[in-house]
């Protein structure tokens, strides 16, 4: 506590960095898992998509390099921001440092969703 204001300290976590050797791999699953995410927009009924994009905005294209960014590409941080997903979900994605972990985590629980939304509708 300081002048009775309650502080504390941040750690910035980081991805980790790429190797060269796991860049190919993980490229492709960013093509992919990027592809469903849109796909998986599309399917959004049109006044919750309208609601989301006043809200959120456009989902964020790709940054070229963005293995080599920090905290990976901005599209899937404002993917985790819409999806819904239980806390205990977004919290174990939003504490990855491995982006490729992160990928692999939000594609299966795009798969959920799409799955489960498939048999709502039904």
């Amino acid at each position: 506590m300081r002048d009775g204001y309650n502080t504390s300290t941040i750690e910035y976590i980081e991805d980790k960095v790429v190797s060269d050797e796991d860049l190919p791999k993980l490229k492709l699953l960013h093509d992919v898992v990027n592809k469903r995410a849109r796909l998986w927009l599309k399917t959004i009924e049109s006044d919750m998509r309208q609601r989301i994009l006043s809200h959120y905005g456009e989902m964020p294209s790709t940054e070229n390099d963005y293995w080599l960014l920090s905290d990976g590409p901005m599209w899937v941080w404002w993917l985790l921001a819409i999806l819904p997903l239980e806390p205990s979900v977004l919290i174990r994605i939003i504490k990855e440092q491995s982006l490729t972990a992160r990928l692999s985590q939000v594609s299966q629980a795009l798969k959920y969703i799409v799955t489960h939304q498939s048999k709502t509708k039904r």
